[in-house]
């Protein structure tokens, strides 16, 4: 079984020889971290990552959706929603679940 590092390796090669992309890594000279910390790589953290989705939500009611305006320094307002259709709804992969991370723009 390959280490964390060996598959982020096989990962930047890929990618390199994929779409030419320049890819630096830095994993030397990192700062000490507090105990019970560890340096992770992003394919380590993510199980996926997702753009939110392209409807438009209109609906009075239905499935809540976050907004942008949600995500906020530390913190989720999860009464900052608006609403799609159970039909508009893609629910399978888009439930929010504890220890998940959220980022905007």
């Amino acid at each position: 079984m390959p280490t964390p590092e060996e598959k982020a390796r096989e990962l930047i090669d890929a990618k390199l020889g994929a779409s030419g992309w320049i890819v630096q890594t830095y994993t030397t000279d990192l700062p000490e971290l507090s105990e019970g910390w560890r340096w992770a790589t992003m394919d380590q953290v993510f199980r996926w990552v997702r753009n939110g989705t392209a409807i438009v939500p209109r609906a009075e009611s239905g499935v809540p959706i976050l907004r942008i305006s949600a995500v906020r320094p530390l913190r989720v307002d999860l009464t900052d929603v608006r609403y799609l259709t159970d039909a508009e709804a893609d629910t399978a992969e888009s439930w929010v679940e504890p220890g998940d991370l959220f980022f905007t723009r």
